[in-house]
């Protein structure tokens, strides 16, 4: 598939799926707290990604992690990426992208390139910590084609029955970071899962913005184009990544 014909087919996707489902998109924010509620979801994701860079890039071990932060914040950090993962499952499933990302996941992933990603994306990345957005999205990239669909939900029915599985596991996994357990200390998370959870986060992110971005939210300087066909191949890439960072927290 020539990179044209490979537009076209977005573009094709983005019309049978998503855009007859954004006419309502105003009601529906403002249902949702207005157009405050991907903002919201947003700056949750900043604030959680802060502490999860600072692990990545000064906490060599679990022990580490624990001795920097407490136990309150880093159960705000996971509780604050799991909402957002919530929101852009919602988002995603009412404005229809989960429909077409069900259907055509394997052709959306193996077309995808850096460019076909709006610029607002490497803005999110860097409000998020990113140093390089545009390794980050390359590397993401690789990721999501030499795991299509990710190995552990092969089992899955469709990439909906996966994604919703991811969803109840991040949710369980956080759940078991209160503060006791059966009167005993809950287990710490090992580096290796911050690190799942800052995927997820990412993740999380791309589809917040992207979807505001098809829904008008975030009147970002790009082309109607863009704005379409950018738009869902951002989401397939959010909601790939979730399912590939709950794989982190589960050891995997």
């Amino acid at each position: 598939m020539s990179d044209d014909e490979y537009r076209a087919f977005l573009e094709y996707l983005f019309q049978s799926y998503v855009r007859y489902r954004l006419h309502g998109a105003e009601k529906y924010f403002e249902r949702r707290r207005g157009h405050h509620y991907c903002h919201h979801e947003l700056r949750r994701l900043r604030r959680a990604m802060h502490i999860i860079r600072y692990i990545q890039s000064y906490c060599d071990d679990t022990d580490e992690i624990y001795a920097t932060f407490k136990k309150n914040v880093l159960r705000r950090v996971a509780d604050d990426v799991r909402g957002a993962v919530y929101a852009s499952d919602c988002l995603a499933e009412d404005f229809g992208f989960l429909d077409a990302i069900d259907a055509h996941y394997p052709e959306i992933v193996s077309g995808m390139k850096l460019e076909h990603f709006p610029e607002g994306e490497l803005s999110v990345l860097r409000e998020l910590g990113s140093e390089d957005p545009k390794r980050d999205i390359q590397a993401i990239i690789h990721i999501l084609k030499a795991r299509q669909p990710p190995p552990r939900f092969q089992d899955q029915p469709s990439v909906r029955a996966g994604f919703s599985r991811s969803v109840k596991e991040l949710s369980t996994a956080v759940n078991e970071m209160s503060e006791e357990k059966n009167e005993t200390e809950a287990p710490k998370k090992s580096r290796r899962w911050f690190i799942g959870l800052g995927q997820i986060a990412q993740g999380a992110a791309l589809s917040i913005a992207d979807i505001g971005l098809a829904a008008g939210i975030f009147p970002l300087p790009v082309s109607a184009e863009t704005q379409t066909y950018g738009a869902l191949v951002s989401t397939t890439t959010g909601v790939g990544m979730i399912m590939t960072g709950v794989g982190e927290l589960q050891g995997e």
